[in-house]
């Protein structure tokens, strides 16, 4: 009896887009997964905060300073959106749509994804790839994967 061969995704992943394609064999194209091209649209930290920060006085004296938020906005939201692309994995997953994954992202947002991993994710991790290749098309990115041995 034949060895069934995994059902492969390849997440390419930044902190604005992510999209999911299938390896089928060596001698196909990968194709790009239906449904999965997730796009998050950057603003600026200014933008997404809607008041001016509070205000805080010294405890000695007339000083007053104003209070920085604890994590940057703009990264606040790039760290929502790699939850939001673990969770719609964890959805396919769920549904049995793939075997395992390779996962290609650059540094920081390959830190997000695998923190916001479950551990049923992170199980089935066939390899990763620290670059941002959202750029490259799915031939390129093909090559790149065989090139670096990951498919």
């Amino acid at each position: 009896m034949p060895l069934k061969q995994p059902r492969t995704w390849i997440l390419v992943a930044d902190s604005a887009r992510a999209r999911a394609v299938a390896w089928l064999s060596r001698d196909q194209p990968l194709h790009q997964v239906e449904g999965f091209d997730m796009r998050f649209h950057h603003q600026q930290a200014h933008d997404m905060m809607s008041e001016r920060p509070g205000r805080a006085h010294e405890s000695h004296g007339t000083t007053r300073h104003a209070i920085e938020p604890r994590m940057d906005p703009v990264r606040q939201a790039e760290h929502r959106f790699a939850e939001s692309v673990a969770q719609a994995l964890d959805d396919h997953l769920a549904r049995k749509e793939f075997d395992r994954f390779v996962l290609v992202a650059g540094p920081t947002m390959l830190g997000d994804l695998r923190a916001a991993f479950s551990t049923g994710l992170l199980a089935i991790v066939h390899g990763t790839i620290d670059k941002n290749l959202t750029h490259l098309t799915n031939t390129q990115l093909k090559d790149h994967l065989l090139a670096a041995d990951m498919i």
